[in-house]
C-alpha cells in the first residue's frame, strides 16, 4: 500500500502514480516518465507536483480547515484551499499547465 497517490493526464492517457514518504521522490518521477514514455524534461515538473501533492496530504494531516499551512503558502500569499469533491480535477488542470495533461 502506498501514502500518496496522484493522477497524472496526458495527451493519450490517464495515469496514477503511487509513492511512499521514504521513496526518493526524483527517482518516483524518473521511472515514471521512462515506463509511460514521457519526455524526460518533465521530470522536474513531476518532481514538483509530487513534493506538492505529499506537503498538501501530510499538512492537512490535524490542520484545521482554516489554518495556512507551509504548502499553502506560495510566494508569501496564502493559496485558496480546495474542497474534497474538486481536488483530483484541480491536479489534474494544475497538471495540464505544467504541461503534463
Amino acid at each position: 500500500q502506498f501514502e500518496f497517490t496522484l493522477p497524472v493526464v496526458t495527451e493519450e492517457c490517464s495515469y496514477v502514480i503511487r509513492w511512499n514518504r521514504s521513496d526518493d521522490i526524483q527517482q518516483v518521477a524518473q521511472v515514471f516518465v521512462q515506463e509511460h514514455n514521457i519526455h524526460p524534461d518533465e521530470v522536474p515538473n513531476l518532481v514538483f507536483a509530487l513534493q506538492r501533492h505529499a506537503a498538501t496530504v501530510m499538512g492537512s494531516l490535524g490542520k484545521s480547515c482554516n489554518e495556512p499551512t507551509s504548502e499553502s503558502v506560495v510566494n508569501g500569499t496564502v493559496a485558496e484551499v480546495e474542497d474534497n469533491e474538486s481536488g483530483l480535477e484541480a491536479q489534474s488542470r494544475k497538471l495540464e499547465e505544467m504541461g503534463l495533461g
